[in-house]
């Protein structure tokens, strides 16, 4: 007997642990999917953990991450490409070693072999035809026939990852954009035995290889002097066109514009190898709560002694730590998100929503279920079975006649729409609260009249206080419908500055429907209070479901 209840509880926690895994793996998938990189999200095999930052030392190197692991071809199983895979890369690359840019001297055959053969075997699967390649393979003369230089090439640009700079533009307060004088040469300057420029001679603009060193220094400097196109007091925007090397190391932007100082507010991560227009704007001419940042926030620092027409642009790349690469890499989704969104203005405007709607539920349902519950007066039952009857109709039914109520009324693009609605009830948590209501004993209520308390002193002092857990099941519902509105504030909503999080994240949506990183983040960050609220008010919520209305 014994065993078989030890059995029985064996199967039933198995169960539970199964549903936990099942229904919790989506919430997993979201955390995971925000703290990869796009590259990460779209690879072929999905990858369900994040790949960690390499945070090489020096610049350029080789990435060991930019192919797949290599695929067996269409003649092969797994497991016998397992074991003729290491074959076939010396094959490659003896027959790819010759044919490498002169540029590739500089790393060791270790760095190189692995990299440039799964990039090749990646290529040659992709575009050779089957029959050629199995005839490649073994035979040396054969694979330097379909192993072409621009193949060799494309597969070197890709595996090499490097920091590559361009000159500088700048914007003035009405956002007119300014070369800089002289723009037909590079501008740029390093300070310091960290780092070194390398013209690229294969660019139609002005362009430097930035080749650093951290095992010398920690820190490499690049500087920008140039006349100042537009004047001091008008100076708003500094544009530098950079490619990164996806090491995670940390840029930091001091400007002497024309006697005027700025710093960046904070650190520009070399995350991407793509290019991109690394922006720093004046803080104080851009910091709206409703605007979308593409740039990083300069705040003024002091004053100095240069010219007015002088521009000095101080460029810092820090080595960053692999601890401190590795929660950059994880948050960077979130930051990217936050500084995109006004996360700030759409919380706030949630929080209201759902201060009102949650305060003005408890209110109104709360007495009305006291009247139905407590209070005996004609035609109770039959006004109760017509409030049961309107949970019946459908949203849709009722969605044009309420808009065009409240547009009459002057309440188009205003929250009231959103909250005023609450401070008449809902017939679902009205039905709650009586069922809860009608299960506290009589007696109770009659002592309290005996005491000299009215109507409204015994819901006040004796049904309120016994309600507690019901009230908090009415809350967490409240609080959870308010935060997950969408249909409301779509319909009723057109000024960016009231939108609550719930229609900015689809506004959000609708802009990056393609950078599943950053979607993820900000769905997280509206799906996290929900899930924090429910866990912490957990005991109550059980307790207000369950309708028994007295403890002990």
């Amino acid at each position: 007997m014994k065993r078989k209840r030890n059995l029985t509880t064996a199967v039933i926690h198995a169960v539970l642990l199964t549903g936990c895994v099942l229904f919790g793996f989506p919430f997993f998938w979201l955390l995971t999917t925000s703290m990869k990189e796009q590259r990460e999200v779209f690879a072929d095999p999905p990858q369900w953990i994040p790949k960690r930052p390499a945070v090489p030392l020096q610049s350029p190197y080789v990435s060991a991450d930019e192919f797949p692991a290599p695929e067996p071809p269409p003649w092969s199983n797994k497991h016998d490409w397992r074991r003729a895979w290491p074959q076939i890369r010396n094959d490659l690359w003896t027959a790819v070693r010759p044919l490498l840019p002169v540029a590739a001297k500089a790393f060791s055959d270790r760095q190189l072999r692995d990299p440039m053969a799964r990039g090749v075997w990646s290529r040659l699967l992709a575009g050779t035809p089957p029959d050629k390649l199995r005839d490649a393979i073994g035979n040396c003369d054969v694979l330097k026939e379909v192993l072409t230089p621009s193949l060799i090439a494309a597969v070197w640009e890709r595996n090499l990852l490097s920091v590559q700079i361009r000159n500088a533009t700048v914007e003035d307060a009405g956002f007119h954009l300014y070369t800089l004088p002289a723009a037909r040469r590079l501008l740029w300057n390093v300070s310091g035995a960290a780092a070194q420029l390398r013209p690229q001679a294969d660019s139609r603009l002005p362009t430097s290889q930035v080749n650093y060193d951290f095992r010398r220094a920690r820190r490499a400097t690049l500087t920008l002097a140039s006349a100042l196109p537009v004047a001091p007091d008008s100076f708003n925007r500094l544009n530098v066109p950079l490619r990164a090397d996806r090491s995670f190391h940390r840029v930091d932007v001091e400007i002497d514009a024309g006697g005027r100082v700025y710093r960046s507010e904070k650190s520009l991560l070399l995350d991407s190898n793509l290019w991109q227009e690394a922006a720093w704007q004046v803080k104080e001419r851009g910091e709206q709560s409703t605007v979308f940042r593409d740039y990083t926030p300069l705040v003024f620092v002091r004053s100095s002694q240069t010219s007015a027409n002088r521009l000095r642009v101080t460029l810092s790349l820090e080595r960053n730590s692999f601890p401190r690469a590795l929660y950059d890499k994880a948050l960077r989704n979130y930051k990217a998100a936050l500084d995109y969104l006004p996360i700030g203005r759409y919380l706030l405007n949630t929080v209201i929503l759902v201060v009102l709607c949650v305060f003005g539920e408890l209110l109104a349902c709360s007495l009305v279920a006291y009247g139905f519950a407590r209070l005996h007066w004609p035609g109770r039952d039959a006004l109760f079975a017509l409030l049961l009857a309107t949970m019946m109709l459908p949203a849709q039914v009722t969605m044009i006649p309420v808009f065009l109520i409240f547009k009459h009324l002057g309440w188009y693009n205003t929250l009231q729409p959103l909250w005023v609605p609450s401070l008449f009830g809902s017939a679902f948590f009205i039905f709650m609260l009586r069922q809860f209501m009608r299960t506290i004993p009589n007696d109770l209520e009659d002592a309290a009249k005996i005491d000299g308390c009215g109507f409204l002193g015994c819901y006040w002092r004796i049904i309120l206080p016994l309600m507690k857990p019901a009230l908090a099941a009415v809350a967490i519902f409240t609080f959870m419908n308010t935060w997950n509105n969408f249909m409301g504030p779509l319909i009723y909503l057109n000024d960016q500055r009231l939108y609550p999080l719930s229609l900015g994240l689809f506004q959000f949506r609708l802009e990056h429907s393609t950078d599943f990183g950053m979607l993820m983040s900000a769905s997280t960050i509206m799906t996290l209070p929900v899930v924090a609220v429910f866990f912490l008010a957990q005991k109550h919520f059980i307790q207000g479901i369950t309708l028994t209305g007295m403890k002990g």
